[in-house]
């Protein structure tokens, strides 16, 4: 399964929208779960819900790919985005990102 990440710091459903259709333009007839937190910024100390339920996700060996907009939409936290790039690779994860994004820069 393909797991969608999107996260919006406002409550405003227009960027979600526009994030996940971005998102599913990457996706070719596969099952997806969507994690979605609206009104969550990237600049706390822990991991929205939904990305945390993600990250549950990835352990248990239900996601295989995740998509999502750009890399601050995990976290305004370099450190946080490594975590989070690290867990995929050592699930077996790929990680994509709709602006193209290479992972490795990441690391």
């Amino acid at each position: 399964m393909i797991g969608i990440y999107v996260r919006s710091a406002n409550k405003d459903d227009g960027q979600i929208k526009k994030q996940l259709n971005e998102c599913y333009k990457l996706i070719k007839n596969e099952p997806v779960k969507e994690y979605v937190d609206i009104g969550e910024t990237g600049l706390q100390n822990n991991f929205p819900v939904a990305l945390q339920e993600l990250n549950v996700d990835i352990g248990k060996g239900l996601i295989k790919k995740v998509v999502c907009y750009s890399p601050d939409r995990i976290s305004r936290n370099k450190t946080d985005i490594q975590m989070f790039v690290l867990h995929c690779q050592r699930n077996g994860v790929d990680l994509q990102f709709v602006d193209g994004t290479n992972i490795m820069m990441l690391l």
